[in-house]
């Protein structure tokens, strides 16, 4: 129990640590000619959050492309160089969360509450929920084929999405 314990914190500091390197980066950022290398650098990486392009513009700004190293051996048939160091951003990290919604069934004259869990959500509700860009959910879930159509209407299928995010994980 007292290992998981260190290897949550030692997770935190990491958080804590690159959040902080952030807010000094985005000091020195307003305070100094560097801007000239931000906006260079955040054409080149117009997908990514303000704060992923600032921490690749500090790490290394003359970055072209940004992948993990499973994506770099996968996606681009590329092996990473022995000694390179990782350029770390922040990815989102989610997380399961079980909406429930109570509905009134009359039973036998009175009314019972019956709980549903949501199977089916919007693009805008998904990347509200799992804490991301509505781009970056459309197209991981389109990546997850758990996108539906119906009569006009897109919905994601919210088991089949948090499966493949799991995928992720393993």
């Amino acid at each position: 129990m007292e290992d998981k314990n260190t290897v949550y914190m030692s997770e935190k500091q990491k958080v804590k640590e690159i959040t902080d390197k952030l807010e000094a980066g985005l000091k020195e950022l307003f305070e100094s000619e560097k801007y000239k290398s931000y906006l260079s650098t955040m054409s080149k990486f117009h997908n990514y959050s303000f704060n992923n392009t600032l921490l690749i513009a500090m790490q290394k700004p003359e970055a072209t492309l940004v992948a993990g190293y499973q994506a770099w051996q996968k996606n681009f048939e590329r092996h990473v160089n022995k000694g390179e160091k990782a350029i770390r951003i922040l990815a989102p990290a989610p997380y399961k969360i079980k909406r429930k919604r109570t509905h009134f069934e009359k039973v036998g004259g009175r009314m019972q509450a019956k709980v549903n869990t949501k199977n089916f959500i919007r693009y805008d509700e998904g990347a509200e929920r799992y804490s991301m860009s509505k781009h970056s959910f459309m197209k991981l879930a389109q990546d997850a084929r758990a996108v539906y159509k119906i009569n006009r209407i897109t919905l994601v299928n919210v088991k089949i999405f948090e499966e493949y995010l799991e995928s992720f994980r393993a």
